[in-house]
């Protein structure tokens, strides 16, 4: 059986719509960020004043001091990679958060400002967590911040 002039434009027709849904495909994998996974460390976390604070509000402490290396470039040349360092990493039910402790020598003003200039790097870091536990060990205290864009 011979194919007619309506065949061969409906096989046509659907052959460029699988090519452009491949392409679409292909584009979208070839762009998505690479997948990272919040670690979760199987050595013990040493005890603490700070781990203590956060298992007493039902937190799980899943990793210690974590360092993420941040790779910088200024107009194409790279620079000595910079560090971000994560003081924990905690659990409650099913979801992560990451754990910054109030240091005394570099208090943090707890102003919009002050907050999204220190803490904001650190909402990108994994973005699969929750949001940042800062934890003031002195004034028993854990502050939960979450940050929202608004494009």
């Amino acid at each position: 059986m011979a194919m007619t002039g309506s065949d061969i434009a409906v096989f046509a027709l659907l052959l460029a719509a699988l090519l452009v849904w491949a392409y679409v495909m292909f584009r979208k994998w070839l762009f998505l960020p690479p997948e990272v996974t919040i670690p979760v460390s199987d050595e013990p976390i040493e005890v603490n004043e700070a781990v203590l604070l956060l298992e007493e509000e039902g937190y799980e402490v899943v990793n210690k001091k974590t360092q993420v290396k941040v790779h910088i470039k200024i107009d194409g040349a790279p620079i000595p990679p910079g560090q971000l360092f994560i003081d924990y990493i905690a659990r409650k039910e099913n979801s992560y958060y990451l754990v910054k402790i109030a240091r005394a020598r570099k208090p943090l003003e707890m102003t919009g400002a002050a907050i999204r200039e220190r803490l904001l790097p650190y909402a990108y870091v994994y973005e699969e967590a929750e949001g940042i536990l800062y934890v003031d060990v002195p004034q028993r205290s854990i502050r939960l911040i979450q940050f929202e864009l608004e494009l």
